[in-house]
């Protein structure tokens, strides 16, 4: 109950708010009449444009890079036969793999601490 006189000064303000924002000068003078004036105006064209695509963008088709990186070859049994500069892409490696990332021989293979210097 602390609340309801709180409720009822903001519904209050936000009606006299409304009502006077919304009174317009009725057509024949008299301040008595109250009501809405319709301003829309003809906002078809705008709406069509917002709201249908282009016909440029649904035939839109992204350049031909200058240089091909990727390329389709065989699939091996470890790739995914996709190749990126010669090189075929692996399959996604889960967590379960740690194992092969922390191998001894690693450091012999790839020598990862070569790439970090």
């Amino acid at each position: 109950m602390k609340k309801f006189p709180l409720i009822v000064i903001l519904l209050t303000i936000s009606g006299f708010t409304y009502w006077a924002f919304t009174k317009r000068a009725s057509p024949s003078g008299n301040d008595r009449e109250i009501g809405i004036k319709n301003d829309i105006e003809d906002n078809s064209e705008y709406w069509e444009s917002v709201t249908t695509a282009d016909q440029t963008l649904v035939d839109y088709q992204p350049p031909n890079p200058e240089h091909d990186f990727y390329s389709d070859g065989p699939k091996t049994r470890d790739g995914i036969g996709k190749y990126y500069q010669g090189r075929e892409i692996a399959y996604v490696m889960g967590h379960p793999a740690i194992n092969w990332l922390e191998r001894r021989e690693r450091e012999q293979e790839e020598a990862p601490t070569k790439a970090l210097d």
